[in-house]
């Protein structure tokens, strides 16, 4: 897989959790078994694309 399929592959994968997490409200429990709640969810949803977003502003490797 190429860089530019992997970042493709990435931004489809953060759009398919984005939908997933906006299924529950901020107080639901998505799994009740690890306590992982919609706010974790969203948590980690907004720091990955901080870091994606990081990733894009590099200049490509020479």
């Amino acid at each position: 897989m190429t860089d530019d399929e992997k970042s493709t592959r990435l931004t489809v994968a953060l759009n398919h959790l984005h939908a997933f997490a906006a299924t529950f409200n901020p107080e639901d429990l998505v799994d009740e078994e690890s306590k992982l709640s919609a706010i974790d969810l969203n948590v980690i949803l907004q720091a990955l694309e901080r870091v994606k977003h990081i990733e894009n502003q590099k200049e490509p490797s020479q």
